[in-house]
C-alpha cells in the first residue's frame, strides 16, 4: 500500500481499482429511509501515482477552466475578442504554455493597462 496521506484533502476519498489510485470528491447527505447520513461519491478529480503524485483529469481541468470562464464580465469578454483579433498568434502560444492560467494571465494583463503609469 502506497502512503498518500499527504496527497489527500479535505472532502475526497482515495480509491484503488487494479492496483491505480483515483482522488474522488465526497459528501454526505441525510438519506430519510435509514435515519442516517450516507457518503455520497461525487467527481473523479484525477489519479495518484508514486512517481508524478496527483495528476489532474482531463475533465476535472475543463470544468475548473469553465468556472473561471463563466464569471467573465462582458468588458473582459469584449477585451479578450480584442485580443483575439489582435494578438491571436500570441494568445494561442499563453493558451498552449499555460493551459490552467493562461486566462488568469490575460485579465491581469488588462487590468494592468488599465492603470496609469
Amino acid at each position: 500500500s502506497m502512503g498518500f496521506g499527504s496527497q489527500t484533502k479535505k472532502n475526497t476519498e482515495l480509491r484503488c481499482f487494479d492496483g491505480k489510485y483515483y482522488l474522488y470528491t465526497i459528501s454526505s447527505r441525510w438519506d430519510e429511509a435509514r435515519k442516517r447520513m450516507i457518503k455520497v461519491t461525487g467527481k473523479l478529480l484525477g489519479r495518484i501515482t508514486e512517481t508524478d503524485g496527483f495528476i489532474e483529469s482531463e475533465k476535472a481541468k475543463l470544468r475548473r477552466q469553465q468556472t473561471v470562464i463563466k464569471s467573465i464580465s462582458v468588458k473582459e469578454s469584449g477585451f479578450y475578442s480584442f485580443v483575439k483579433e489582435h494578438f491571436g498568434e500570441q494568445l494561442s502560444l499563453l493558451e498552449k504554455y499555460f493551459p490552467e492560467h493562461w486566462m488568469q494571465q490575460l485579465l491581469l494583463t488588462k487590468d494592468l493597462l488599465r492603470k496609469p503609469i
